[in-house]
């Protein structure tokens, strides 16, 4: 080992990277770069330097930055926040380094720790972001219950949505198996034609549904208009009554397929209204709550599923739903 000698730039970097990468201590290091390396001191040195973020080089010791800011500088930095409160701590670093360029900070270096150190004393902390369309959404979700207590009941009322049925839906997804061990199940996966499942349904029961099948496999655009054209005037036109009698009113939620013009006059041409949900709510939906059971019941029955196929499974599944369920999940959903 030598004593007292400025080391290169070269050298510094290997005394960091054994530290950083091999995790060895300065005495380790002082044995591995012997005879000709730096002392243990010197080590310690370096290795003070590169986590204080100055030049490696140099006989002069590194400086300590302060725990926190103070005074004016702190009163600079809640400032640097307000007007930035999307920053990273690189940035903040930047913008203070900015000011220090400024002669602000009289050429003080600040440290990510001494802006750690600042924002907790300040009682700053990085927070989840979540921007005004919740906002949105409630005040509009607020507008569709008042509309619904004004001039709604729940005879009045029935839903009709659509949700898409894959493999993969049909299928467990947990088992039993060793405590502290991976639960593995091998298997070739075919991936099957996904389907679509319309069910319209009121407080008296699901009226009618239809099972849709994807022309090409894994069709990720569900249900077309055409399609949907065709099951409202099949399935929902002749269960509609003119308002206000029972049936006389359409919940859907704002999906572009719903509100094309066509529909919506084939509809209203039997008299009958089209209410349409608050935006990003499918918790008013109670249909929903329908899709739901009826995948779970899929899952229940996996096997026979897997024997008879996704269309006659499905249309089992709605065939077995208890007695006032629909008027249950509807209560439920506040109507």
């Amino acid at each position: 080992m030598v004593r007292g000698r400025n080391w290169s730039h070269q050298v510094c970097w290997m005394v960091v990277q054994k530290s950083v990468i091999l995790g060895l201590t300065p005495r380790e290091i002082e044995r591995d770069l012997e005879p000709s390396g730096p002392a243990e001191t010197t080590i310690h040195q370096i290795l003070q330097r590169f986590r204080h973020g100055v030049a490696l080089t140099g006989r002069g010791r590194a400086r300590r930055c302060d725990r926190a800011l103070q005074g004016d500088d702190l009163l600079l930095f809640m400032r640097l926040i307000i007007n930035n409160p999307l920053s990273f701590l690189d940035e903040l670093q930047s913008g203070l380094a900015s000011l220090t360029i400024q002669g602000v900070f009289d050429g003080r270096r600040i440290s990510t720790s001494v802006l750690c150190s600042t924002m907790q004393e300040l009682g700053i902390t990085r927070r989840k972001l979540y921007t005004l369309s919740h906002h949105f959404c409630e005040l509009k979700r607020m507008q569709f219950w008042t509309r619904y207590q004004l001039g709604y009941t729940i005879d009045m009322c029935t839903f009709l949505d659509e949700s898409g049925v894959k493999k993969n839906d049909m299928m467990r997804q947990f088992q039993y198996y060793w405590r502290g061990m991976r639960s593995q199940n091998r298997a070739i996966w075919i991936g099957g034609r996904s389907h679509t499942m319309i069910p319209y349904m009121s407080v008296y029961g699901v009226i009618d549904w239809k099972i849709l099948r994807a022309k090409r496999n894994s069709d990720p655009r569900g249900t077309n208009t055409n399609q949907f054209k065709r099951y409202v005037r099949q399935c929902v036109v002749p269960h509609l009554r003119p308002y206000p009698e029972p049936h006389s009113v359409v919940v859907l939620d704002r999906a572009s397929i719903y509100f094309r013009p066509d529909v919506i006059e084939m509809i209203e041409r039997t008299g009958a209204r089209v209410l349409p949900l608050a935006p990003y709510c499918p918790w008013d939906n109670p249909t929903e709550y329908l899709h739901a059971w009826v995948k779970a019941w899929l899952k229940r029955h996996q096997v026979w599923v897997e024997q008879v196929g996704a269309i006659r499974a499905i249309g089992t599944a709605f065939e077995c739903l208890p007695d006032g369920y629909a008027r249950r999940t509807i209560e439920h959903c506040g109507y």
